[in-house]
């Protein structure tokens, strides 16, 4: 199959962005519960351990365009943690451990705040590298990571949690589930069948946060007020596939529910919506 590089990984809008590695013709597809992530050896992994600038290969439904699965390359290479390098963007070349690779009009560049510039890397940037024979498709500014630990889960199997930093990530809730994330300070929330929780977080690098949900979340299940406004006429508007009247705000309780909108002339309209506060 071609490969391709993750320019970008949206996790509330459930969306991934490839750029082709022959062309650089970027794509996006969204991706689904059913949505299956293997590592480089065959072995299933969560979306969490896809990052900005790895090489993959993806097969989508015919149908819906949805990814059925998505897989790191094992013909591409990846170098990680690279602090002796020189990068020369005049000559488009990279060196590290005493080879030359080079630089073309497709390869990215990110950090954790997303693309950058290959001039925004400065000496003493630690790096990973992807790249296919003597080609660097990606270079990374990789900052330290940490882990997130989410234990006590019952009430929230099933449910999601949102981490809130610079960038953000959500992630359908498991038993003893570990995530692992950029260091920084985070708020992270949860939610599900009416109950909610909130709190603050600072992740070091290769460190481990653990937090107990059932002591974090709310004492009764609670709900919140949300409007709707529709700039096309006669939108019609389903929550858990029961239509709602969205000339008033509509009660709907903390947890994970669906949201649907149509109107004549239009696509139908479906996303997650997540209710935390």
């Amino acid at each position: 199959g071609s490969l391709y590089v993750i320019s970008d990984i949206d996790t509330q809008m459930e969306m991934i962005t490839f750029q082709k590695a022959v062309n650089g013709k970027y794509v996006e597809h969204e991706y689904t519960g059913g949505t299956c992530f293997y590592n480089k050896y065959g072995d299933m992994m969560p979306i969490s351990g896809l990052e900005a600038g790895q090489v993959v290969m993806f097969e989508a439904n015919k149908t819906t365009d949805a990814l059925t699965k998505v897989q790191i390359s094992a013909d591409a290479w990846e170098k990680d943690d690279v602090e002796s390098y020189t990068l020369d963007m005049d000559k488009n070349m990279l060196t590290m451990g005493g080879s030359n690779y080079e630089i073309t009009d497709n390869t990215q560049f990110f950090s954790d705040d997303g693309e950058i510039m290959g001039s925004d890397i400065e000496a003493g940037d630690k790096i990973r590298v992807n790249g296919l024979d003597k080609k660097v498709l990606a270079v990374t500014v990789t900052t330290g990571h940490g882990e997130l630990t989410l234990t006590n889960t019952d009430t929230f199997d099933g449910g999601f949690v949102g981490i809130y930093g610079k960038k953000r990530y959500y992630y359908e809730i498991s038993d003893y589930m570990t995530i692992e994330i950029p260091e920084g300070d985070y708020t992270v929330t949860f939610t599900n069948n009416g109950y909610g929780g909130s709190t603050d977080i600072t992740i070091e690098r290769g460190d481990s946060v653990s937090l107990d949900l059932e002591s974090l979340k709310s004492e009764e299940p609670q709900s919140c007020l949300i409007s709707f406004t529709a700039t096309v006429p006669d939108t019609m508007v389903l929550i858990d596939g029961e239509e709602v009247d969205i000339t008033q705000p509509v009660e709907i309780i903390y947890g994970t529910h669906s949201l649907q909108a149509a109107a004549t002339g239009y696509n139908a309209w479906n996303k997650q919506l997540v209710v935390n506060s």
